[in-house]
């Protein structure tokens, strides 16, 4: 390895980390959408579209959340390889 992988290294995994509160954020909204879209004030078509979307963007939010994970433990372990 170069001099500057140790360094890209270190800077990609805290970019990764500093992604944990923002998807943690939207996934909280996303929950909060779901409940009202279900709430008994909402039912029918509107409630449901909002449950919905909500959903998907859930479905979306934990999945970047997996894939920023694999890559912190990546970066963790290629960073420890380094040292």
């Amino acid at each position: 390895m170069n001099e500057k992988t140790p360094k890209t290294i270190e800077d990609l995994s805290s970019e990764l980390f500093d992604l944990e509160e923002p998807i943690h954020d939207a996934r909280q909204f996303a929950e909060a959408l779901r409940m009202i879209g279900s709430s008994d004030s909402l039912r029918g078509k509107p409630g449901a579209a909002i449950e919905m979307l909500a959903q998907s963007l859930i479905l979306i939010l934990q999945d970047l959340q997996e894939k920023r994970e694999f890559l912190c433990g990546l970066a963790i372990e290629i960073k420890g390889g380094a040292a």
